[in-house]
């Protein structure tokens, strides 16, 4: 195995790596936010509006008082003039602004500038933590199922080595050149022999099921297509080892029923036998 490979495809694919990635550029965004908040801004304002006056001339100002018309110039308007009157520029409202806000001594946000920095470097610690942690874990891996298959070799051949001497033995004893004792002894020798063999591939197997764990190729190493699940429409049968068709299937509901025209024997109790006298 490639371990290099195997790390860097780690990498890529562990769901806990895809994670902490997302959570590092969250954490980045927020850093930009917060560094934004303490730097000086300068906003272009313009606005623009209308006013419209319409109605009856106001009969309680007399003619007499300073800025009063005289009675009937001012000619009766209703809704429609003052609405047309909002499009015709007679009374505008219009201008042009510059806001410029500087900030001086915001310990609010100089606070919350130096908080995002550190969980900025504090999530890049953890991501790098675990990229050591997991490099650490597949290379112990891989050493670790080269030598599980080691002792899976051994332990075939030591399986091997047993059942050639429970043979030896048994032809000596067919000789009468052995005891039944020698033959037990070889024979539970050989069952000890079976045993540390199936013990090894077991381990080999668990170890193998880790690494694919670890590297995130658990469902392509047994054929298993995550959009085809979330979808519901399988059409890639899966290939868990191990695992096979359910070919039993348990018959629910009530017996069956003969077609019509098929008479069915009736039953016959069996004759009973007298006891002896």
């Amino acid at each position: 195995m490639d371990v290099d490979a195997l790390i860097q495809r780690a990498f890529e694919n562990h769901p806990s790596f895809i994670e902490q990635k997302i959570n590092i550029k969250d954490r980045q965004l927020s850093m930009k936010g917060a560094n934004n908040v303490l730097r000086p801004s300068v906003d272009l304002l313009g606005f623009y509006g209308a006013s419209s006056l319409s109605g009856l001339q106001n009969p309680l100002c007399p003619p007499t008082t300073p800025g009063c018309p005289p009675a009937g110039s001012i000619t009766p308007t209703g809704f429609g003039n003052g609405f047309s009157n909002l499009f015709n520029s007679s009374g505008p409202d219009k201008g042009v602004a510059v806001q410029i806000n500087i900030p001086l001594r915001n310990r609010v946000a100089q606070a919350q500038q130096v908080r995002s920095q550190l969980e900025y470097r504090q999530a890049e610690l953890n991501f790098k933590q675990s990229q050591n942690n997991l490099a650490l874990s597949i290379r112990s891996e891989v050493f670790a199922l080269q030598q599980d298959r080691a002792r899976i070799i051994a332990a075939r051949e030591a399986q091997r080595f047993s059942e050639e001497n429970l043979d030896a033995e048994q032809k000596k004893y067919a000789l009468g050149a052995s005891t039944s004792f020698n033959v037990m002894s070889m024979q539970a020798a050989l069952a000890i022999a079976q045993e540390n063999s199936i013990t090894a591939e077991i381990t080999y197997a668990k170890q193998r099921v880790q690494l694919d764990l670890d590297t995130a190729q658990t469902l392509e190493n047994n054929n298993i297509i995550l959009p085809e699940a979330v979808t519901g429409q399988i059409k890639t049968e899966p290939n868990v080892p191990g695992i096979g068709p359910n070919t039993f299937i348990e018959q629910t509901g009530p017996p069956p029923v003969n077609p019509p025209g098929v008479n069915t024997p009736p039953t016959t109790n069996p004759p009973q036998q007298k006891p002896p006298q």
